[in-house]
């Protein structure tokens, strides 16, 4: 698993991994999110402070939650790209095991966008800072990035399964915005029919306090641990067939 991570992490770094910008991405979205948009907010905020309204310290947030988009292109890079380039049938042909192919991949894009969502963090708050804008704690920060990591990757994992059907990238992509699309859709509509069953049970968490809280989030916590780990398994399941084809 950690060969597959090593040399993942080694290709998107040099390469990109959505496979436009190459080497330079990484550094185009630390320029981006880290310092065009937070002096854009900066700018902002600061003519709304002539008339009373504040420094927003959006810059930094943006920093710490958009780059993840960045992990469902790397996840169809890591599969949907193998096929393109002909080289996921030697993958499939090695020693290691489905779960460490599935598994290290994972990780690594996970890794991939946590390295560019902490230097866009960093970097945003730096340039906020030194134009006037409050700043948000790190600490607040950091769960910002840890609830965007956690949500990239149930989206990581959905973009597998789709990147192990699909014959390009681009249609890998495609699938999963369609996917999400429908997925909100869906849900919105199934929550708005079901609103009255629903709100009584999350008004008895509200009711509870802090704790109520607390238990509610991890509650949330688990279940989406539980729809990840059900995916990967899919996705485990669907590269051992392939195997044997």
């Amino acid at each position: 698993m950690i060969a597959i991570m090593r040399k993942d992490l080694r290709e998107w770094f040099s390469g990109g991994a959505t496979g436009r910008y190459g080497q330079y991405e990484f550094l185009i979205y630390i320029a981006l999110f880290g310092i065009v948009f937070p002096l854009f907010f900066a700018y902002v905020g600061s003519s709304g402070a002539k008339r009373g309204g504040g420094l927003p310290p959006v810059g930094p947030l943006i920093g710490a939650a958009l780059p993840i988009f960045l992990l469902i292109y790397a996840m169809a890079d890591a599969f949907a790209g193998e096929k393109e380039r002909g080289t996921f049938e030697t993958l499939l042909v090695t020693p290691l095991r489905s779960s460490e192919i599935v598994l290290g991949k994972w990780f690594a894009g996970l890794a991939y966008a946590a390295s560019i969502m902490l230097a866009t963090t960093i970097t945003a708050s730096i340039v906020s800072r030194v134009m006037g804008s409050s700043t948000i704690a790190f600490g607040q920060l950091a769960l910002v990035m840890a609830i965007a990591l956690t949500l990239g990757g149930l989206l990581g994992a959905i973009e597998i399964i789709i990147a192990l059907r699909a014959p390009t990238v681009k249609a890998a992509v495609f699938a999963l915005n369609i996917t999400f699309v429908v997925l909100a859709i869906g849900g919105t509509q199934l929550i708005g029919k079901n609103i009255q069953v629903i709100a009584p049970f999350f008004s008895r968490f509200a009711d509870m306090g802090a704790g109520g809280l607390i238990a509610l989030g991890g509650l949330a916590l688990l279940s989406i641990f539980a729809a990840m780990a059900i995916l990967l398994w899919i996705a485990t399941r669907q590269v051992s067939a392939m195997r044997l084809e």
